[in-house]
Formats: structure tokens, sequence, C-alpha cells
């Protein structure tokens, strides 16, 4: 679990289907000596787990994905430039799974699109 360690968030707003949060990555975490020393970047893997860790506390479920249709990184997060995100997560319920629709950015600038399925395990 990455929450409370490498970033910590803020429901901004939230509607049925929809969540609206401030993501804020820990800049000093042990994550970035490796990833990369003196050039650190968020781990694009770090990104879809903070986004599935969000929406596990949201839904008060645990789950995992059990389906990635499309993932695009648009931008290296690195950061000390970008010390926080804002995330766009839609989800719809559909028989067992929860598909989403992501969107990661920061101010006006897209860094990830996510469109998966994830189930409660």
């Amino acid at each position: 679990m990455l929450l409370g360690d490498l970033f910590t968030y803020t429901i901004i707003s939230q509607d049925e289907g929809l969540i609206k949060a401030k993501i804020t990555i820990n800049p000093t975490h042990n994550i970035f000596e490796g990833h990369f020393p003196g050039v650190p970047i968020l781990p694009g893997v770090c990104q879809v787990q903070a986004i599935k860790e969000i929406l596990e506390q949201v839904l008060n479920k645990t789950l995992r994905y059990n389906k990635v249709r499309d993932v695009k990184f648009m931008a290296m997060v690195t950061p000390d430039k970008m010390p926080s995100l804002n995330c766009e997560i839609s989800y719809k319920p559909d028989s067992n799974d929860i598909k989403v629709n992501v969107l990661l950015t920061y101010n006006e600038q897209n860094i990830l699109k996510l469109r998966g399925n994830l189930c409660q395990i």
C-alpha cells in the first residue's frame, strides 16, 4: 500500500460514479532514490496503484485490476515540479466488475489516462 507513505489524497468532490481528488506526493519517499537518482520520477505503476487505492478507500472495498484496456502516460511526474496531481475517477459497477475511466492532470497538463475494470477480492 502506497497510501500514507508515497502519497496522500484529499477528496475535492464525490458524486455517485465520480470522484475528484487531489493526490499529494511525498518527495522524500525512498522510491525516488532509485527511480532515478538525481532525476526523480514517479513510476507509472505507482500512479496506477494510487488510483486503485483511492477507489478502495472511497468504496470501502478491497479491489484488484482484472483488465486494463488502455493506459496512456503522457508526461513524467517529477515530485519537485509536480508536488500534487488532480485525479478524476469515473466509475460504474457492471456485473462483478467496476468499470473505470481515469484522468490524472497537473494544472492543465494531462499526465495519465486509464480505462479498465476492477473487481472486489
